[in-house]
């Protein structure tokens, strides 16, 4: 899994062509750390065309990368990803994941909730 996170982080640093599609199969891996990495660098890339799939991680059993898909959507900033960070909130039981989620709506709203 660190060899995995270090290539997508390299594939970055290049900008390889097609790191948006390898790094979205990354979200399917077993290590929550490469799942972690891959909405990181999927962030960063700041394509929107991604955000179906980052919404998908909103219900990962791992409440770490629930809250960095939380924190991806807020970067990308898609409005199509509002209702479903609400649904999710209203689900979340974990306080930091709660607090990822609503730094993301005001991130996308421009205004606190």
């Amino acid at each position: 899994s660190d060899l995995m996170r270090k290539a997508l982080r390299e594939g970055l640093t290049r900008r390889l062509l097609g790191l948006t599609d390898v790094t979205l199969s990354t979200l399917e891996s077993d290590s929550y750390l490469v799942r972690i990495e891959a909405l990181k660098i999927l962030g960063e890339l700041r394509d929107k065309s991604v955000v179906p799939k980052v919404i998908a991680s909103l219900d990962d059993y791992d409440a770490a990368v629930r809250r960095q898909a939380a924190g991806t959507l807020g970067i990308i900033g898609d409005r199509r990803a509002l209702g479903y960070l609400s649904s999710r909130l209203l689900k979340e039981t974990d306080e930091a994941t709660r607090k990822a989620i609503k730094q993301a709506i005001q991130e996308i709203n421009g205004f606190p909730m």
